[in-house]
C-alpha cells in the first residue's frame, strides 16, 4: 500500500511593492472612469437635445438646389399692426413677387385684411400660432423662432430678415435683394463689451464668458443659420434659467449666441460666414 504524502502550499508573500502597484492601478482606473464620465456629461451639455437636433433638419432644409436664386423672407415682429405699411407697399410693389415672402407675428393676434392694413401684401400673412410678447423677455425669442420656423417651411426662402413695426426700407427692392442674395454671409450685430455685467457664470460651459456678445436683435440670416436658431433649445433654456436680472434682456443676445456657440458642437459654423454688424441702421429716439 502506498501512501501519498502531500504538503500544504504556502500562501504567496504580499509585499509592500505589490500593494503599491495595486493601488496605482486602482487610482488610474478610477481617474480614467471619472474623466470618461465628465467628458460624456460635458459633450451632452454642449450638444442640442435629440428632439431638437439640427443635424438631420439642417441637411434636409438647405442642402438642395433651386432653379432660381430664392426668396427673401421678410419677417415682421410687431406689437399690433404695421403702421408703415404704405411704405412697405411701395417697396414690395416695385419688386418681384416670386422673390419675396412675408410673415407677421402680431403680439395682439391681429388678423391682416382690408380693415387692418392698407397693403394687400400683408393680407393673411399673420402666423396662426403666436405668443404673448414682452420686450426684453424670452417671449421675444419664442416669437422670433416661430417666425423662422414658419418661414423655413418654404424651401424657396433662402434669406431671412427680421423687422419691427418701426422699420422702413432705405433702398428699393432690387437693391436690397441683390445685396442680400449676393452675400453668403449672415448679418448679425455683435460686439464684446468688457463693462457688461449681465453674464452669469452659471451659464458655463454651454455659454462661456469668451463667447458672450451683445448687439441689436434685428438680423439677416442665411438659411443655414436660420435653421440652426430655429432648431436650438439648449441655449434658450440656459437664458430662461440664469438670465434673471432686470438688465439681462435676452432678445439681443440669443441669436448671436446660438450661431457662434455652434463651433463647439457637431455642426461647425465658421465666423467667416457671419458679418458682425446689422443690415439695418438704428435711430433711437430719446424722450
Amino acid at each position: 500500500m502506498m501512501i501519498e504524502m502531500t504538503t500544504k502550499r504556502k500562501p504567496p508573500i504580499v509585499t509592500v511593492a505589490s500593494h503599491f502597484w495595486i493601488a496605482v492601478k486602482a487610482v488610474v482606473f478610477v481617474s480614467f472612469f471619472i474623466c470618461f464620465i465628465a467628458s460624456f456629461l460635458y459633450l451632452s451639455t454642449m450638444s442640442v437635445v435629440v428632439d431638437d437636433s439640427p443635424s438631420s433638419y439642417l441637411s434636409s432644409s438647405y442642402d438642395y438646389s433651386l432653379d432660381f436664386p430664392g426668396r427673401i423672407a421678410f419677417m415682421f415682429l410687431v406689437r399690433s399692426n404695421v403702421p408703415l405699411d404704405f411704405l412697405w407697399h411701395t417697396f414690395f410693389k416695385n419688386g418681384d413677387v416670386e422673390k419675396f415672402s412675408i410673415y407677421i407675428h402680431s403680439a395682439q393676434r391681429l388678423s391682416f385684411n382690408q380693415s387692418t392694413t392698407r397693403s394687400h401684401y400683408f393680407y393673411n400673412r399673420q402666423l396662426k400660432r403666436t405668443v404673448d410678447v414682452v420686450w426684453g423677455e424670452v417671449s421675444m425669442i419664442e416669437a422670433e423662432k416661430l417666425l423662422l420656423s414658419t418661414a423655413l417651411n418654404d424651401l424657396s426662402n433662402q434669406r431671412f430678415i427680421l423687422l419691427s413695426d418701426s422699420c422702413v426700407p432705405l433702398h428699393n427692392f432690387t437693391y436690397i435683394y441683390n445685396y442680400v442674395m449676393s452675400s453668403s454671409k449672415s448679418f448679425v450685430d455683435s460686439f464684446g463689451d468688457e463693462k457688461d455685467k449681465r453674464y452669469s457664470r452659471k451659464m458655463s460651459p454651454v455659454i462661456s464668458k469668451a463667447k458672450w456678445r451683445k448687439g441689436s436683435q434685428w438680423f439677416t440670416l442665411t438659411r443655414k443659420h436660420a435653421t440652426a436658431i430655429a432648431a436650438d433649445s439648449s441655449i434658450l433654456r440656459i437664458f430662461q434659467k440664469h438670465c434673471k436680472c432686470v438688465h439681462c434682456q435676452v432678445d439681443p443676445a440669443i441669436p448671436k449666441k446660438v450661431i457662434f456657440s455652434f463651433k463647439n458642437r457637431m455642426i461647425v459654423f465658421q465666423t467667416s460666414t457671419i458679418c458682425r454688424h446689422s443690415f439695418r441702421q438704428m435711430h433711437w429716439k430719446m424722450n
